[in-house]
């Protein structure tokens, strides 16, 4: 205690954050003007406060969504920029920009593997900056700019305060016919829901239109493709999820899932995927879950990677656009039978 009040006096003469005093057995309690100086004063954030750069701007917000407020908060060591960010639905964030690759690949490996286990305050891992091939399969892409490895952290678990549920409901080839020539409110009377507008987008539709042939096609399709999904408990359609079709002969289920765009960011795609890998892993013939993942989508990367996907190979092209393909074991804890 006496060590306690003296480094908070010290601290406090210079205009400091804080200070270390070592106390000795045999010094006195009451203060000796005299005395030996054992306190130590440690500098706080660097006075040259620097301004967020854009690029790393765009990374977080291609990340978490949109930001209102970044203020440098670095420590002592050089090199390192440390900055907390606060987003625009009253999330927080840090987000460091590392030394060098050594120091990223060291943060981003204990985020990744031991700083879970110490429980739910701990920082979880958003996003890291992936562009130079780091030997870290998982970590995001987002590419924040030369000599700029970076890394964002939600801070007890301020991202996601709540876990969402979700359950889906049919979408038949009605419904899927009508949402694909534009009938949104035909669809939500086919499926009994009051579908989202975003049913009747045009990227939507042309996907609808594509499942609708499905399984007007091959009708054993049906119990695999797009549901909408529906939060609980307020029962609000918040996307569509599904399978691309039946197991592959070889055991694979592929997953997609779309949010509608005012409710992404609030852990909903998560909801989805998690009930997806339920779902697979129910079926006695799926041994494999596959996800293709668009290599710009920060945020589904970021949701893929919460689940254990490993990435497996790529598709596409530079001009069309590239994606990521990634899978995982359908039964994880089968994996080494």
């Amino acid at each position: 205690m006496v060590a306690y009040c003296r480094a908070g006096l010290g601290a406090n003469r210079a205009r400091l954050p804080a200070a270390v005093h070592f106390q000795q057995p045999g010094d006195t309690v009451e203060h000796t003007p005299n005395g030996p100086d054992r306190t130590r004063l440690l500098p706080g954030p660097p006075t040259d406060a620097v301004e967020l750069p854009h690029q790393l701007g765009v990374f977080a917000e291609k990340a978490v969504g949109r930001i209102v407020a970044a203020a440098e908060v670095s420590w002592v060591r050089t090199g390192s920029r440390v900055w907390w960010l606060t987003g625009a639905g009253g999330g927080t964030w840090y987000l460091k920009r590392h030394r060098g690759r050594t120091c990223h690949e060291r943060e981003v490996t204990a985020h990744e593997s031991w700083v879970p286990a110490l429980g739910r305050q701990t920082p979880r891992l958003v996003a890291a900056d992936d562009q130079r091939k780091l030997a870290q399969p998982r970590a995001v892409m987002g590419w924040t700019g030369p000599s700029a490895w970076a890394s964002i952290a939600a801070m007890n678990n301020e991202l996601l305060p709540t876990v969402k549920q979700v359950r889906f409901v049919e979408l038949n080839a009605k419904a899927l016919r009508a949402l694909a020539n534009g009938d949104l409110a035909g669809g939500s009377a086919e499926a009994g829901i009051a579908l989202h507008e975003h049913f009747v987008s045009d990227r939507a539709r042309m996907i609808f239109d594509y499942r609708a042939k499905q399984i007007t096609e091959d009708p054993s399709a049906a119990p695999w493709t797009t549901r909408a999904a529906v939060s609980e408990p307020d029962g609000t359609v918040v996307g569509d999820s599904g399978f691309h079709g039946p197991p592959s002969e070889a055991g694979v289920l592929e997953v997609g899932y779309t949010v509608v765009p005012e409710y992404r960011r609030q852990g909903y795609a998560r909801a989805m995927l998690k009930a997806l890998l339920e779902r697979a892993a129910a079926e006695p013939g799926v041994t494999t879950v596959r996800a293709t993942v668009a290599a710009d989508n920060i945020a589904s990367l970021a949701t893929v990677a919460c689940f254990d996907f490993q990435r497996v190979g790529e598709r596409g092209n530079e001009r069309d656009g590239i994606a990521y393909v990634f899978e995982r074991p359908a039964k994880p804890d089968q994996q080494a039978e």
